[in-house]
């Protein structure tokens, strides 16, 4: 009768229990609750972001002040936390730096944290590299590839300074996206985001988008073929995910538009200095077929992605392998499937093409369908 006993006893005990705690002073457990900032699973604290957040005590008032790394204010707030203990600010305007610090004040508990040099960077060949917490483990997660459904990892290591690399045998393309999480001892989250470093020119436009480390500012040069003079810069500032478009101008502000032969140069990644591929394409209302070339310079061609566009919607895409002389077909005539919807084309219908190389960067041309 052990189990019989004990609760005996317990019940025995339950008038002076009641009379103890009529004694004590009421305790407020939500003031025990540590400050931490950033979330787990990719959502710490992330450089380029426009926003921050952290936990705190339950349901309860909190205060928020956002500085920049010279002491500038960037936000002072006012909010109450979540059921959860939970609260975030986001900026219209501002974007979290290195040295940035966010002060969080709760029922009289106090916690400054200032934003730590957490980075990703990639020399899209077969490297990932970047800076950490020092002396920490973590998992780098990237694309199997540009259209992949699924990511793969690899294990790093910070140094006592904070520094990382790893190498990734099966090779790495422009244009995937990657992402490294750290957990610090006080509890907070930092989270390291990029796209692989790619350049996307389209021919006869002056618009330029590309991918790299969140939060960095490149510039990214278009430069005569015959001269090597520049043309054209477009300097970047990418976003909190590593994405970032712009445009090529001239010295005095003028767009400048892309043309086959074109050198493009940035210091984004060793091997990105190519000149720009000729695309050619046309589409048959017959059979629903558009054939095309993903002509190779520097670069060799991999896929293209072709998409058709009717009152500004877009009505089908397929992806087509490229053949060896960069040609491809891409059938808009079959049923639905992954990366494929069919489109009846017609005539007047705007039709994109998409040429992707082996370094992951991106060369798009357009034609209308007469």
């Amino acid at each position: 009768m052990p189990a019989l006993r004990s609760r005996l006893f317990s019940l025995s005990l339950v008038p002076f229990v009641a009379a103890v705690l009529v004694l004590l002073p009421a305790i407020d457990v939500r003031a025990a609750t540590p400050i931490t900032f950033g979330f787990s699973g990719g959502n710490g604290l992330a450089l380029g972001s426009p926003c921050i957040d952290g936990m705190a005590a339950v349901s309860a008032p909190i205060h928020i002040m956002w500085k920049g790394s010279s002491g500038q204010l960037k936000a002072s707030v006012d909010m109450t936390t979540s059921l959860g203990g939970s609260w975030q600010y986001c900026s219209d305007l501002k974007h979290l730096r290195v040295g940035d610090t966010i002060k969080a004040v709760v029922q009289g508990a106090t916690r400054t944290l200032t934003m730590l040099n957490v980075s990703i960077a990639s020399d899209r060949t077969t490297e990932f590299h970047g800076r950490g917490p020092a002396n920490q483990t973590s998992e780098v997660w990237y694309d199997a590839g540009v259209h992949a459904d699924y990511q793969r990892s690899a294990t790093v290591n910070t140094d006592s300074s904070g520094h990382w690399a790893v190498d990734i045998p099966d090779g790495l393309m422009g244009g995937l996206y990657a992402e490294v999480d750290w957990q610090t001892t006080k509890g907070d989250y930092f989270t390291a985001r990029m796209l692989t470093p790619y350049v996307k020119v389209t021919l006869g436009a002056a618009d330029v988008a590309a991918g790299d480390s969140a939060g960095a500012t490149i510039a990214v040069k278009l430069r005569d073929g015959a001269d090597s003079t520049i043309r054209g810069r477009a300097t970047l500032t990418f976003d909190e995910w590593g994405s970032a478009e712009g445009q090529f101008v001239d010295e005095v502000g003028n767009p400048i538009a892309a043309r086959v032969g074109d050198r493009v140069v940035s210091p984004l990644a060793p091997n990105l200095d190519w000149h720009i591929p000729n695309v050619t394409g046309a589409a048959n209302v017959a059979n629903d077929h558009v054939k095309g070339v993903c002509f190779a310079t520097e670069i060799s061609p991999l896929w293209a992605e072709v998409s058709v566009y009717r009152s500004g919607a877009r009505r089908g895409f397929a992806i087509a392998n490229t053949a060896t002389d960069g040609s491809f077909v891409a059938d808009f005539g079959g049923r639905p499937g992954p990366f494929y919807d069919p489109a009846n084309i017609k005539h007047g219908d705007n039709v994109s093409i998409d040429c992707y190389y082996n370094t992951g960067d991106v060369v798009s041309t357009a034609f209308q369908v007469p």
